[in-house]
């Protein structure tokens, strides 16, 4: 059996300055900024993002995982982000909301 722990999945959304400072960090300390108005993937940081306006601001909305759940989450984690995603610019009132395409959801 293969021994999964720890495991997690993390969603963080962030708002205004906030936003415009975000990266996905890989191992070895490369990162990739997050910009608003965009949405994609990070193979290395294990990370998507979508991003937003609410109230005027830029937000930027994320999530990552820490281990390799291909097997597990593959055919799962696009519809997660997207719940996640749709639910805070839903309770927000954000509008512009841009998602990853399909593709970037590829296994890693």
């Amino acid at each position: 059996m293969l021994d999964f722990s720890p495991w997690w999945l993390r969603t963080e959304s962030f708002f205004g300055d906030e936003a415009r400072e975000v990266v996905a960090e890989e191992f070895g300390g490369y990162q990739t900024p997050l910009r608003p108005g965009t949405a994609g993937g990070n193979a290395g940081a294990r990370a998507w993002w979508a991003s937003s306006t609410c109230a005027g601001e830029p937000a930027v909305h994320t999530l990552s995982f820490g281990l390799r759940y291909d097997d597990i989450v593959r055919d799962r984690i696009s519809t997660l982000f997207k719940a996640y995603a749709d639910d805070i610019t839903e309770r927000r009132g954000c509008t512009d909301v841009k998602f990853p395409r399909p593709s970037d959801f590829r296994s890693y």
